[in-house]
């Protein structure tokens, strides 16, 4: 028997799309970038095999956990695919499917309560900021 799960969420987060050309967010700067083994596995193949050590090169494992790794920011403190257009190169180059579980999650935030799960955005966005703080339409779940 298939199990379902009751999800509870604000209509904005299913609609939330990053837009980085637009977006004068930080998530690319001056945080740590965790990267899945599965994310890395998959950098470690892409072909040329000239591209996939570029982008491992900017790779290392994490410190405090082996089934992680950690980009490696540059001398602006950004991650070294943060394009000068606020673009991934890796999602640009490679698409969607190419980004780390963090990226591809962040502002996403999901919470369990027992049997329901709800799911919102961290305000440390500052797209989410505006659609929460500075609503276009009443907020729907």
């Amino acid at each position: 028997m298939k199990q379902t799960y009751t999800y509870y969420q604000p209509e904005y987060v299913r609609k939330f799309k990053c837009d980085g050309q637009s977006c004068s967010a930080h998530c690319c700067r001056r945080w740590r970038i965790d990267i899945d083994k599965k994310t890395f596995k998959k950098y470690s193949h892409i072909k040329p095999k000239s591209a996939a050590k570029e982008i491992t090169s900017h790779i290392v494992k994490h410190a405090d956990n082996p089934e992680l790794y950690q980009i490696i920011l540059d001398e602006k403190v950004s991650c070294p695919f943060l394009t000068e257009d606020n673009w991934c190169h890796i999602q640009r180059t490679y698409g969607e499917d190419f980004l780390s579980e963090v990226c591809v999650t962040y502002p996403r935030r999901t919470y369990t309560f027992g049997d329901y799960y709800e799911r919102s955005l961290t305000m440390t966005c500052p797209v989410v900021a505006a659609q929460v703080l500075i609503p276009t339409e009443p907020i729907k779940f």
